[in-house]
């Protein structure tokens, strides 16, 4: 609900001021001099807002100026005043200063009048005695020293905020059932307002304590809710952002994490917003890596997740300049030099500049910084967004415009200016990108200034490419942002604001670093509740020097494919996605494809798209029962006509598809069998056992011509490709073996003896090029060689949460991916970057994929299929098992798959 607009809004209020209550009034101005102005003489009708730090008079009549009185300035207060009735109570506040903005209802730079004088007011409908006892209050509290009037009034206003309860009246619905009420802030830029929280089982209401707005109260319905968002403000874990289906959102911040957290875990417990989908952080980068979304829509994406919103000027999002060529009257997007370079952060483009600046920070004490500013602030942003947002420039220049020197005034002087300037490294914000370009607009036709020659600041000057069009200058911007080479580079910028080189070692390296207090974790807000002088200096220094995005990658960011590559992908995706995506995956590629400058995703098939196309078509065929014991691992024929399989209970046996008949049962010791695989030739089958020994098995003679101890500890798992062999065990060792020429026999002297893991070895996998080997190990990490020269890459500690069961290399070596007992699977690159995580609900098992399709196994006897290139759920396969699936085969036709639980199921198409 809300009345009749007012011209006041919470931006006119000073640094740390609080809104306390308005009131329906009569003004009656002071008499200045010996001329009277038209406003003087009049008795004045409008509203009377009084704040923490002074009174505020918006007149009804929007010729009329808004008059500020700021206590600091004041001489006296008194009840009675120059009255021109004498029925009416009134009172008088005299001062020596007094401020008027927004004369004939003009946005401009706020008059100070330094002219004593006496004004004098009438209240309409409230009680005079109880208005001035607070107003007393108010006006001693700001003649204390400045910290002892921060504190008083801090307690002062807890006490009025206090006594202020939701108005049940304003629930809609009689259905609707009170979950919860609490305090919270509605945050906008450069305001809080706070006010009274209530969330039902149907929507959220917020009741704002300032009623001046003309908003009594604001409500959310649930059913117009898109996504629900934690939020880090001013440095702690205090905000909430929800995002509504027609774009609209709300961002609230709460006095404590647990308030948050608490308001939160209401909101997602309600059965319509449980059903909210949410786009996972590695789910989005394979997507863009796919080229599935554009560069904009994921760098707008991982502002979000940075917790970067439009709703926070000290967290507005931040976007790269793009383009370097503003002098060009036409732009070429295949010429290296029209574009900025993306390796190197702002700071870091002019050689001279960055010398000085490591110079000074050899010398400088810690905590050391390179750039004592930052590339996203909220004067920054303001900087570009004056001649939209007016008001909130205005707001953070105590009234004032900036000097017109500095001024937003010209594309080309800009992007000079931080390319040269000591103190100016900032980047740009999204409204380059997208919108109608009001920015560099001056609508309003505000009077801000003009320079030193007499030019004057209006339209923004656009560059000669632009042809004197804003909106051929966006898209101008826009068609940059998304050519080749910002594709082919743009995880270079990603790296330096969102990644590994925004902190620490590799900041410094990369000439990134920043002042310590504009990174998250360097202070936490909320444990300094108890010292409200630190908290008003740290709030200052965010305002005034900006904060780092939330780190959301510690290693390498991953490449976008290049349009070629992701063509080809497509095309093989596609036959899979039209089945299960429908027309809603046509149209998104289609979308995209314009989007992309036509990237070819055509609906013919290939060979290769026929085969995947057959995979999503697997259906089951028959079981069987070889075994006594849990089977632990299978392995087929390359023609797909003999299974061979181990179990628990010692023993491998071998079976005819054709002939449904078991042709061979061996057993290999008293312990458990945990792998097997076929050499290429099919002549050997390569058994690895819990009494840390391979078996190498004679397909011609049906029998075991070899055994030999390979580990200390149970070989846990085994991946034969080509004539070379991995071996990994519970003594957390890998193991490299060859075969010998006639693959029947294998050389008893390891080419590697990898040593690296500190937990045993679950999962193995080498790549078809035969270059790298991978492992999955039970505290959840990852280790990765290079087995041409017998070295060790990289260890990524605990990427999942739980034991790695399954792990494949997939796209060649391109990608690796991997399930574990937490539930998750994972999809990353060779520098560790994740690509993809997909959550169920159950500990899974086992894995299989060609790169396209992925099949999974849980603990629960269940097969799902997931398109690994989108993250997209695609299917349950009949449950046929009633146990863990351990091992899952998919023949190289793709035609038939085994899986194996208690049983052994066949799958085909």
């Amino acid at each position: 609900m809300s009345r009749s607009k007012s011209r006041f809004n919470l931006l006119h209020l000073g640094e740390f001021e609080h809104y306390v209550n308005d009131y329906s009034a009569f003004y009656y101005p002071p008499h200045v001099g010996n001329r009277q102005s038209s406003f003087e003489k009049k008795k004045v009708k409008g509203r009377l807002i009084l704040c923490s730090k002074s009174i505020i008079f918006d007149p009804e009549n929007f010729r009329y100026p808004i008059v500020k009185l700021i206590f600091k300035h004041a001489l006296s207060i008194k009840k009675g005043g120059q009255q021109l009735f004498e029925k009416e109570e009134c009172f008088s506040l005299a001062t020596k200063v007094s401020v008027e903005l927004m004369k004939n209802n003009v946005i401009g730079q706020y008059k100070v009048k330094k002219v004593r004088g006496t004004h004098t007011f009438t209240l309409l409908y409230s009680s005079l005695n109880k208005f001035l006892v607070l107003l007393k209050k108010l006006f001693d509290n700001s003649k204390l020293p400045y910290s002892e009037a921060h504190e008083t009034q801090a307690k002062l206003i807890k006490k009025i905020q206090s006594e202020i309860k939701f108005d049940k009246s304003w629930i809609e619905d009689l259905s609707e059932k009170p979950l919860l009420e609490c305090f919270a802030y509605h945050v906008t830029p450069l305001v809080k307002n706070p006010g009274r929280i209530m969330l039902t089982n149907q929507q959220l209401y917020f009741q704002p304590f300032s009623k001046i707005s003309g908003v009594f109260v604001q409500k959310f319905s649930y059913e117009k809710v898109s996504s629900v968002h934690k939020r880090r403000h001013m440095l702690a874990q205090l905000g909430l952002e929800l995002f509504m289906k027609d774009k609209t959102s709300i961002y609230l911040a709460f006095k404590s994490p647990k308030h948050r957290d608490t308001v939160y875990e209401t909101l997602m417990s309600q059965n319509i917003l449980k059903k909210l989908e949410t786009n996972n952080q590695s789910n989005m980068t394979l997507k863009w890596k796919n080229r599935l979304i554009s560069n904009f829509e994921y760098l707008q994406y991982l502002n979000s997740q940075a917790d970067r919103t439009k709703n926070d000027i000290t967290q507005y999002p931040v976007y790269p300049w793009i383009i370097a060529d503003y002098k060009s009257k036409k732009l070429d997007f295949t010429k290296k030099k029209t574009f900025r370079d993306l390796t190197k952060p702002i700071g870091a483009l002019n050689e001279e500049r960055l010398n000085k600046l490591k110079e000074r920070f050899i010398q400088m004490p810690e905590p050391k910084f390179l750039y004592g500013t930052h590339y996203s602030t909220p004067a920054f942003v303001l900087y570009y967004l004056v001649r939209s947002n007016p008001q909130c420039i205005l707001r953070l220049h105590n009234g004032k415009f900036d000097d017109p020197n500095r001024m937003f005034h010209e594309i080309k002087e800009t992007w000079e200016g931080v390319n040269t300037h000591q103190t100016d490294v900032k980047e740009l914000i999204p409204e380059f990108y997208e919108g109608n370009g009001d920015f560099c607009i001056n609508k309003m036709d505000l009077n801000l200034g003009a320079r030193p020659n007499g030019e004057k600041i209006h339209d923004i000057i656009l560059p000669p490419w632009a042809n004197k069009d804003v909106k051929q200058f966006l898209k101008i911007n826009r068609e940059a942002l998304e050519s080749d080479y910002v594709s082919e580079n743009l995880h270079h910028w990603i790296d330096l604001i969102f990644g590994y080189k925004q902190r620490g070692e590799e900041a410094i390296k990369a000439n990134n670093l920043f002042y310590y207090l504009t990174y998250e974790g360097s202070v936490d807000m909320y444990t300094l509740k108890n010292y409200p002088e630190k908290i008003r200096s740290i709030e200052a220094q965010i305002t005034e020097f900006g904060q780092c995005p939330i780190q959301l990658f510690t290693t390498p960011h991953t490449q976008r494919l290049t349009r070629q590559q992701a063509e080809k992908q497509n095309k093989s995706l596609q036959s899979v996605m039209i089945k299960f995506g429908g027309s809603d995956f046509k149209k998104r590629v289609k979308k995209q494809n314009k989007k992309d400058n036509n990237l070819g995703c055509d609906s013919d098939s290939d060979s290769e798209s026929e085969k995947i196309g057959k995979l999503t078509e697997l259906a089951f065929d028959y079981t069987y029962k070889p075994h006594r014991d849990i089977i632990t691992s299978v392995c087929l024929s390359s023609n797909a006509q003999t299974i061979y399989s181990v179990s628990q209970d010692s023993t491998l046996k071998v079976y005819s598809l054709e002939k449904k008949k078991q042709l061979r049962s061996i057993s290999l010791g008293n312990l458990n069998l945990s792998s097997c695989a076929l050499t290429p030739n099919e002549k050997t089958v390569i058994v690895g056992s819990w009494d840390n020994s391979v078996y190498l098995y004679s397909t011609d003679f049906g029998r075991i011509t070899d055994k030999f101890a390979v580990h200390d500890d149970a070989v846990s798992c085994m991946c034969v490709k080509k004539n070379k062999i991995l071996t990994g065990s519970w003594d957390a060792g890998v193991k490299f073996w060859e075969l010998e020429r006639n693959q029947k026999n294998l050389n008893k002297i390891a080419l590697g003896d990898f040593i690296e893991n500190e937990s045993e070895v679950k999962s193995i996998d080498l790549d078809p090029q035969l270059k790298y080997a991978v492992c999955g190990s039970e505290d959840g990490s990852i280790t990765i060689w290079d087995i041409r020269t017998m070295v060790h890459l990289k260890t990524f500690e605990y990427l999942h949460d739980g034991p790695i069961t399954s792990i494949q290399f997939t796209r060649g070596n391109e990608w690796i991916v991997s399930c574990s007992e937490d539930c998750t699977i994972k999809v990353h690159d060779l520098s560790g970057g994740e690509l993809l995580k997909l959550e169920t609900n159950t500990p899974l098992c086992s894995l299989v994929t060609d790169g396209i399709v992925l099949i999974t196994g849980n603990e629960n006897g269940l097969l799902q299929m997931w398109d690994l290139t989108s993250g997209k759920f695609l299917k349950n396969l009949p449950k046929k098992h009633k146990s863990s699936i351990n091992s899952i085969y998919l023949a190289k036709n793709k035609k038939t798959m085994i899986t194996a639980a208690d049983e052994i199921c066949v799958w085909k198409c």
